[in-house]
């Protein structure tokens, strides 16, 4: 039989029950659920320090809670936006503007860290895993993601997340 995974990416298109999924795994094996999603922490927390030490104490109150579920919802906001790269302008040709790197990003009502910001919030993220990973405390990290086209998205989750499990849609025939 093999080990437990510390950290597991459910994706798929919204309503699958992702969400429902994961903490239905945690009623059942009576695990204390933790949820640190990006709606949540983001609204509450708006400094970066504040984020990034919530995450850490989320991940202490888990070891000493054990059995423990993280819940990250919304995992691909916690990436970097893919760098966009500024068109070239021709003689005469009037250009859009675009964004600034490092402006905030506004999703579902949001302000989402500027770009500079998610690096330093995935590096405590992706360390607090791997500690887990070193000790096993019996805490498991369970992100849910919903597009996974982007291939920063794709690269970033990859690293943090030891199993991805795709959620498909319903099948109502069965």
């Amino acid at each position: 039989m093999g080990s437990i995974p510390t950290s597991v990416l459910f994706y798929g298109c919204r309503g699958t029950g992702k969400t429902l999924l994961a903490r239905s795994i945690a009623h059942s094996v009576r695990a204390t659920f933790i949820d640190i999603s990006p709606a949540t922490i983001f609204r509450k927390f708006p400094g970066d320090q504040g984020i990034t030490d919530l995450l850490i104490l989320s991940f202490e109150v888990a070891k000493a809670n054990a059995p423990s579920i993280i819940y990250i919802d919304q995992a691909d906001y916690l990436t970097p936006p893919p760098k966009k790269k500024k068109p070239k302008k021709k003689k005469g040709q009037v250009v859009e503007e675009e964004l600034e790197e490092g402006t905030e990003k506004i999703v579902h009502g949001i302000d989402f860290p500027a770009e500079e910001r998610y690096s330093r919030i995935h590096k405590t993220l992706l360390k607090m895993i791997n500690d887990l990973r070193k000790d096993n405390p019996g805490v498991v990290v369970i992100g849910c993601a919903n597009d996974l086209s982007a291939p920063s998205v794709q690269k970033t989750l990859l690293s943090t997340f030891e199993l991805l499990i795709p959620i498909p849609l319903p099948d109502y025939q069965t």
